[in-house]
This record gives structure tokens, sequence and C-alpha cells, in this order.
């Protein structure tokens, strides 16, 4: 065995690792389809470098990498992805077309194993039903609560482009499975590498550890010489660890480049910034040098009025202060404490309080967890508040992803029960959009569910039902 892993060339493991890193990407582009489809909005390259991460647990366990991906998604984005226990679920959309493969394929095992020749019917055919029942199963509970993990089994679009990544990786690992055992001097044909697939996943789903491959080999084709078999086992957890390795290493490297564009930003911002001050300064040094008479004339003329002292505060409100010539009675006397904390009133002319008591005092994460129950009219009226005081980047940004038109006017006012019941005379564009809006925003397992009854039974749930709900 040891001869014959010795005379792999060096190309071949090359092209094997390369064949387990386009697998683990497409995959990761099904996962990504799915957890769109479920009402998350993370990037997908966000979403790439977390499934890296995931690959790498891969190399120990399948469990623990499934556990590791779902885990670091929430925890990178937890307002732009499903909850948890959806986002568990989005998994289960792959493992069944992964199965529903694989039971078109294990034909390849009816003689490898003795198997009878009608298993790979009936394999499939569990497959087809369990994936039918389950579709049925989310639209009867409005693909609420856990069961929107299952949402892309509903949407054909999604559903075939998530079927066509899972395609790609199968057709990848395959390839590679092949391309070893040929590698090590074993006559094996595309079949029997599609076999040892099969035998992988199965094996996978036991406690084995990094030795799966090598376990898969040797049970399935110890008849070409288990010496060979094995060393071709052991390639494939080699090449897989390589792989993954160079998977986290791209997720890292665009990781920093990502960190080091935002950190130049950060500097360009700072340059422009005090360049701007520096300037303004040498504005206030001019005027301030100026004969009283002709100091007037240009803030009337190039100012529309705006004195130099205004001017100072305006350019520098953190760093400007009374002038040093004041006498103490011609500086301004202290606001009492309670006036210096009265903030003025936002929207204008109107006064309108916010939504969220205590906003002040709330932190950036606390606030950015409450904003998605808000109504597009207390968003706004948050945005008007945080623009006009804190002006924190995070929360502003978070804002102007949640506001957005609503579906119909006056949608937030409504009661899930006038919602349910509008629903009856509502055409397919204003369904569409009060399905967008709801799977983005509020996400209500009353509306949800009777926008399905909508659109597979033609009449929504009773607002009766939705209230006792």
């Amino acid at each position: 065995m040891t001869h014959a892993l010795a005379a792999v060339p060096v190309v071949t493991i090359a092209g094997a690792a390369l064949l387990q890193l386009a697998s683990l990407v497409a995959r990761s582009g099904a996962w990504h389809r799915c957890v769109r489809a479920a009402g998350g909005t993370v990037r997908r390259d966000q979403l790439y470098r977390v499934a890296s991460v995931g690959y790498l647990g891969n190399i120990v366990n399948g469990e623990l990498g499934f556990a590791v991906r779902v885990a670091a998604l929430r925890r990178v984005a937890p307002e732009r992805t499903p909850k948890l226990g959806a986002l568990a679920i989005t998994e289960v959309p792959m493992v069944l077309v992964e199965a529903a493969l694989a039971a078109l394929v294990t034909f390849t095992l009816v003689g490898p194993l003795g198997l009878p020749w009608w298993l790979p019917i009936a394999a499939f055919a569990v497959m087809a039903a369990l994936a039918l029942l389950l579709r049925r199963l989310a639209l009867r509970r409005g693909l609420a609560g856990w069961w929107r993990g299952l949402s892309v089994l509903h949407d054909p679009g999604q559903r075939a482009r998530m079927a066509g990544f899972v395609l790609l990786s199968m057709i990848a690992q395959i390839l590679r499975n092949w391309i070893l055992l040929r590698a090590v001097g074993v006559d094996a044909s595309v079949f029997d590498a599609t076999a040892v697939l099969v035998a992988t996943a199965v094996l996978g789903l036991l406690p084995i550890g990094p030795s799966v491959g090598a376990g898969a080999f040797v049970l399935m084709l110890c008849a070409h010489g288990v010496a060979g078999v094995a060393g071709a086992g052991l390639l494939l957890a080699g090449t897989g660890a390589v792989g993954a390795l160079a998977y986290a290493a791209w997720a890292l490297a665009d990781h920093l480049r990502g960190t080091r564009a935002h950190l130049n930003r950060r500097l360009s911002y700072h340059v422009r910034t005090r360049r701007a001050q520096a300037a303004a300064g040498g504005v206030r040094t001019v005027l301030t040098a100026l004969p009283s008479e002709w100091r007037r004339r240009v803030e009337a003329t190039y100012f529309g009025g705006v004195t130099h002292e205004q001017l100072v505060r305006i350019l520098f409100p953190t760093t400007a202060s009374p002038r040093a010539d004041w006498s103490p009675h011609e500086r301004p006397a202290k606001r009492p404490a309670t006036a210096r904390r009265r903030r003025r009133p936002v929207g204008g002319r109107g006064r309108i309080d916010l939504p969220l008591a205590g906003y002040d005092r709330l932190d950036v994460e606390e606030l950015i967890a409450r904003l998605p129950h808000l109504s597009q009219v207390e968003l706004r009226a948050v945005d008007d508040y945080e623009r006009a005081h804190a002006n924190r980047i995070d929360v502003l940004n978070k804002l102007r992803y949640l506001r957005g038109p609503e579906p119909i006017e006056g949608y937030d006012a409504l009661e899930p029960d006038e919602i349910v019941a509008g629903l009856r005379h509502a055409d397919n564009p204003p369904l569409r959009r009060v399905r967008e809006y709801e799977l983005k925003f509020r996400r209500r397992d009353t509306v949800l569910r009777a926008l399905a009854d909508v659109r597979h039974n033609g009449l929504p749930a009773s607002a009766n039902g939705a209230n006792r709900r």
C-alpha cells in the first residue's frame, strides 16, 4: 500500500483536492438557497465563510460540522438568519435531495452487496414520499416556526437551484472517488465510485471519525485488493481535509480583505475629516483677523449672515467653546440639568413619542434586536431621532434595511384578523407583497398560515381561528 501511495502523482492529489473544494462550494450554494427561501437575508459571501468553518468540523464528524455551521451563522448574523430551529431544518431539504439521488444510484450496490434488484426503486419511492409529506405538513403549518426551514420545498425556482447545487456536489465527489481509485491501480468504474459515495454517506452518520472514507472503500471494493483500496480511502480522507482547509483559508483571506477595506475606509474618512477641519480652522483664523465691519460683510455675503462664532460651533461641535476674550458676565448661563437632558421633538413641528422606552439607555445590540418588531411609522420616528442625536452607523444601517413600503397602505396598523379577512378578496400581486413583507419583517404565524391556505385552497383561515391562535 505504501508503494501504491508513493506512486500517485502530485497532480492527481491536487485535482482530487480541487474537486473536494468544488463540492463544498456547491453544497454551500445549496444551503444558501435553503436559508434565503426560509426568510434569511444573510449575504452569500458571509454564509460561505461560515460554511467553510463547519466543513472543517466535517473532517472529524458530519454531525459536528453541521452543529458548527448552524451555531456560527446564528452568531455572525443573528438578525439576518431564521431562528435556530428553522435554520437547523434548512439542512433537511438538501439531505432529502441527496438521499433521493443516492437512491437512484443504489443499483450500483446490488452486485457488490447482493441486494435485491427492486431495492433502488423502493428507496427512491420512500424518499419522494417523505419529501412530499414534509412539504404538505409545512404548508399546513403555514411555513411558520421551525417549519419555515422547509420553505425551499415550496418554491419551485429555489428548489430547482438547490437540487442543481446538490447534484454538482455529488458529481464532484464521484469523480474524486474514481480518480483516486484509478491512481492507486484499482480498475474501478464510475459505478464503483458511486457505490463508494453512497457507502461513505451512510457510514458518515455513525460516530466513526476521519476513517469513514477508508472504511467505505474497503467495504465496497475489497474484492479489488484490500491494500490498494485502503490506500485510496486514505487519499480520500487526506484530499478531503486539504479541500476543507483550502476553503477555510479562502474564507479567512476574504474576511481579512474585508476587514482591511473597512479599516482603509475608516482611515480615509478620518484623514478627510482632519483636512476639512484644518481648512475650517484656517477660515476661522482669517475671519477673526478681519476688522469687524469687513467680517460682517463676508459673513453676510458668503455664509448667509452666520457669524464666525456660530461657524466654529457648527464645524467643531465637540471642541467649540466661548471666546477667550469674553468676560464672565457675557458668557451664556448654563442651562438647568433637566433642560440639558431634554431632547428636541422628533418629526419636525409635531412631537412623535419614541416607541421604545428608555431609548437613550439602550446599547446598539439591544436596539437592533428590538427594531424588527416596530411598524414603518415607528421606524421612521426612530430614524429621525437617531439621525438627530447619536447617529450610530450600525443602527442607521439596520433602519435602512428594515424601512420599506407597506404592502398595503396602513398595513402595520391592522390586526391579524383584519388582514386575514382582507385576504379573501386580494389578487395575486398584493398576496405576494404581503407574504414577502411578513417573511422579512413581522413573521406572524396566523397571517402566514392564512396566506398558505389562500394560495393552495383558495380560502384563508377564519378570523375566529386566527384569534384563537
